[in-house]
């Protein structure tokens, strides 16, 4: 029982170093992201069939931003593990270590639809950017490309 009490106290003593070190170095890090041109597009929509819309464009805005050396895109993989009610752009970005959010909203028509997007500096919530796309179904490939550009633009220009 000595011998199980003991491991039980030394796995607590290193967990409470772990937690302090975390701790100490969260400041670090935050001003790290603070001074970085690091982003994560998080698109969402109103339902099911716009969901795979919203996942294909998100990753391809992603990935084209992923081309400019001066940025830090956030992992595929974290930004789809994102729980469906992060929604505030100051937990997505403290979530995922990163300092801009675009935040995306599709809805989808018949023929058309309504991408609304948000550029958001995640350590002050002010916005740099929004605006709203109304692409066809035949114009979806160049939709992340317009969007990427747009994005790449406002974000090389926000203070850090």
């Amino acid at each position: 029982m000595t011998d199980i009490a003991r491991t039980l106290r030394t796995g607590l003593f290193h967990t409470a170093l772990l937690a302090l070190f975390v701790a100490a170095a969260s400041p670090a890090i935050a001003q790290q992201v603070a001074k970085d041109r690091s982003i994560a597009a998080v698109f969402r929509s109103a339902d099911a069939e716009g969901d795979a819309e919203a996942g294909h464009l998100w990753r391809a805005v992603a990935e084209d931003l992923a081309k400019e050396p001066a940025f830090r895109v956030a992992d595929t993989n974290a930004v789809t593990a994102l729980p469906a009610l992060a929604t505030a752009p100051a937990d997505i970005a403290r979530t995922l270590g990163i300092r801009f959010v675009l935040l995306g909203f599709i809805e989808p028509g018949d023929d058309i639809l309504k991408i609304t997007l948000q550029l958001v500096d995640g350590t002050t919530g002010a916005t740099v950017w929004s605006g709203n796309f109304f692409p066809e179904e035949d114009e979806l490939d160049v939709v992340p490309d317009e969007i990427a550009a747009i994005v790449s633009t406002h974000l090389k220009a926000a203070p850090l």
